[in-house]
């Protein structure tokens, strides 16, 4: 563990730092430093077509590095600081092409933590900071969880356990400008940002779309070392033995089996989403989760549900017969 101003220290001499924020600590780079930002990619072992976001101090520094529309500016004002980013037209010359994948967008968030704005603010350069963790793991949510990721090979700032718990809503408008795209679901859900526009009068409607150039869009992520079964809730009593047969044919016979609860409140069930898969994967125990019908239907759970989906290494579905259907 460091201290913020080792922190500073080093990201002014272009090495990486994991840093907290509201959503998941990140591990940061100055972004006008490629030899910095390839740290990043070579450290989490992630691959370099894999967009990162641009954490800003406030909209004032962020409207140096895109072009901003109306609508994207009060969305803004309205919920920066905290957990949404916004994709925009990149100006020219001003974002490298690492942080882009050489795309014609980049994705700006300013993050609600004291630690990472005080070192933004002394930098007064924007960082890229995805996740701290290695590419397609579970994110983590405490300085304790990127030390025993990375061991004594990322210097962290303990900044204490995670607000939010999930990595941030990622959101875009069309080319028209009448249609919000949301292209990673978060704890900012669709009907908190279609209100917001309402109140301010703009036409806009969203929709979730998933699209390659954003972040977290691959099938597989988030995943933990242990199995991880979701069952969508249906007729058949857990306790029935078609069910515990399902779900021992889909892990290794030497596991155990642990059922797994979350809190019914999204916002709790959040904070404790990775905390959780980091904890049974350390005691390597498999898990499944029932998926309440519910969930599905409040779009407060979307961001959790697209976490658990892609972390997940296989699900089960009732439509007369149980079938298991492997995502790995």
């Amino acid at each position: 563990m460091i201290e913020t101003k080792e922190a500073i220290s080093l990201l002014k001499n272009g090495e990486i730092v994991a840093l907290p924020t509201e959503t998941v600590y990140g591990l940061a780079a100055r972004i006008d430093q490629d030899s910095a930002l390839k740290k990043i990619f070579t450290t989490k072992n992630r691959p370099f077509f894999d967009p990162l976001i641009v954490h800003v101090q406030d909209i004032v520094q962020a409207q140096s590095y895109a072009h901003w529309d109306e609508v994207s500016l009060y969305l803004a004002q309205e919920f920066w600081p905290g957990p949404l980013t916004l994709v925009l037209p990149k100006k020219e010359g001003q974002v490298s092409d690492l942080i882009t994948n050489a795309g014609a967008t980049v994705a700006l968030r300013c993050p609600h933590h004291s630690v990472f704005i005080e070192v933004l603010k002394r930098l007064q350069v924007p960082l890229a900071a995805p996740s701290a963790n290695l590419f397609g793991h579970t994110s983590p949510t405490t300085a304790q969880h990127v030390m025993n990721e990375f061991q004594t090979h990322v210097p962290v700032v303990d900044g204490g356990p995670c607000e939010k718990g999930i990595e941030s809503t990622v959101v875009q408008f069309d080319e028209g400008g009448d249609k919000l795209f949301i292209l990673r679901p978060g704890m900012i859900s669709k009907k908190e940002l279609e209100q917001k526009l309402l109140q301010k009068s703009f036409n806009v409607s969203a929709e979730i779309r998933h699209q390659n150039n954003a972040p977290g869009f691959l099938k597989n992520h988030y995943q933990p070392r242990v199995p991880l079964i979701l069952v969508y809730e249906n007729p058949i009593s857990e306790g029935d033995k078609s069910f515990i047969d399902l779900i021992k044919s889909s892990i290794p016979p030497e596991l155990k089996i642990t059922r797994w609860q979350l809190p019914l409140d999204p916002t709790l069930a959040a904070r404790q989403l990775y905390c959780d898969l980091r904890q049974f994967s350390e005691r390597n125990e498999a898990i499944y989760l029932t998926i309440p019908t519910a969930w599905s239907q409040d779009d407060r759970w979307q961001g959790l549900l697209d976490r658990l989906q892609k972390a997940s290494h296989a699900s089960t579905d009732f439509d007369g017969k149980w079938r298991l259907s492997s995502k790995t």
